[in-house]
């Protein structure tokens, strides 16, 4: 099967719980962070809430479906 990066929305709110499952499914995700400033502290911030970017293939997809706060892959 052909793996290609398709974009996942996620519920809001639930971004960082879903990387961490597709981390143990052991699939390569990215999602959109940046580091900013505050207070002198630098800290990582979701720069877009509601999806992340996942290399995976068909039967990937289908697993991933099954996630509880997977709302749509494309």
């Amino acid at each position: 099967m052909v793996r290609s990066w398709r974009k996942i929305t996620i519920r809001v709110g639930y971004e960082l719980k879903t990387v961490q499952q597709l981390n143990a499914l052991g699939i390569k995700y990215k999602i959109p962070i940046s580091n900013v400033i505050v207070n002198g502290v630098e800290s990582t911030l979701l720069s877009k809430n509601g999806f992340a970017w996942a290399f995976i293939d068909d039967k990937e997809k289908q697993a991933i479906l099954k996630l509880p706060y997977i709302e749509n892959i494309k």
